[in-house]
């Protein structure tokens, strides 16, 4: 296609050999135009995040919603985005707050960095919010980083305490099973 000269295999002489994957596509292609080949048939799509048309084999047609990585990215991100209203984003944000950090260390000083449980000192440990982080936030219905600062019962030392990580996960499983068996 581009007259190039390349070495081959003997092996491969009888075969149509080309110099590269372009030049290839460019005999394919201009082979095939005044054709009415079934192979080269494609579905025109819609994408579903930006609303461009884009093209595939008849046999993906079913499958494909996107027409890239990108837009299936955006779509996926923002259905979780709106499936929790953004919670997760705003925790991660209090969580990573110096107010969050200045209460944790506070609880952990406060308890001489002892779980409040089974009494083991140092190692790895959690500040852990006697009423739920989460119920904190819906009952005072927070959602900006500036109302959760604002917001006394988060900072509250009364409302925290310390526990190992063994002590931590333990009320999180008596939990669920708890609200399992009375629903």
């Amino acid at each position: 296609m581009c007259g190039k000269s390349f070495s081959v295999f003997p092996s491969r002489v009888p075969v149509r050999v080309f110099c590269s994957r372009r030049c290839k596509n460019k005999y394919h292609s201009a082979f095939l135009v005044g054709k009415n080949n079934t192979r080269r048939k494609r579905r025109v799509l819609t994408c579903e995040t930006c609303g461009r048309h884009f093209e595939v084999h008849p046999y993906l047609a079913d499958k494909r919603r996107y027409c890239s990585y990108k837009c299936s990215g955006v779509s996926i991100r923002g259905k979780i985005r709106s499936d929790n209203k953004g919670l997760t984003i705003l925790s991660k944000k209090i969580r990573g707050s110096f107010n969050y950090r200045q209460w944790r260390s506070d609880v952990f000083f406060r308890d001489d960095f002892t779980c409040g449980r089974c009494n083991t000192r140092g190692g790895p440990l959690h500040a852990h919010h006697v009423k739920r982080f989460s119920e904190i936030i819906a009952e005072y219905k927070i959602q900006t980083l500036k109302q959760a600062l604002e917001c006394a019962e988060l900072w509250d030392l009364n409302n925290g305490t310390t526990l190992c990580v063994r002590c931590h996960q333990t009320p999180r499983k008596e939990g669920r099973t708890r609200r399992r068996n009375n629903d």
